[in-house]
């Protein structure tokens, strides 16, 4: 009989602590904004979990890189940060290279592809 005293106690403090914890229960929100994010990379995702961006610093330290891509993973956009200078790199619906620009210290090219598939590039004097 005692055992089952003790039971029914437990039972209401336990009652009792659960009651007292949803009670606190609030909604999640952010208390402010970070003035700094660091980190070696970010994926942006959409609603299925897909990666649709990334940034990142390449296997190579000094290549940063952002890739952009579309519903089905292929990559659309490419920009690249070297110690060198920079590239786009615009895709068409093949994944090939529409257009891309490059600008490094051996000087800059602009070369992008027509319909007919045929390149066409762009050199300054």
């Amino acid at each position: 009989m005692k055992l089952q005293r003790m039971l029914i106690v437990l039972t209401l403090v336990n009652l009792g602590l659960l009651i007292f914890l949803l009670a606190q229960i609030r909604p999640v929100r952010a208390q402010e904004v970070a003035p700094l994010l660091r980190t070696r990379a970010l994926e942006i995702v959409d609603e299925q979990g897909k990666v649709r961006a990334d940034l990142k610093v390449d296997h190579d330290p000094e290549v940063a890189i952002l890739h952009m891509t579309d519903p089905n993973g292929l990559i659309r956009v490419k920009l690249s940060a070297t110690s060198d200078g920079s590239g786009l790199i615009l895709a068409n619906n093949s994944q090939a290279p529409g257009i891309w620009m490059s600008a490094r210290s051996t000087g800059s090219v602009i070369t992008w592809t027509d319909n007919a598939g045929r390149a066409h590039t762009v050199k300054p004097d």
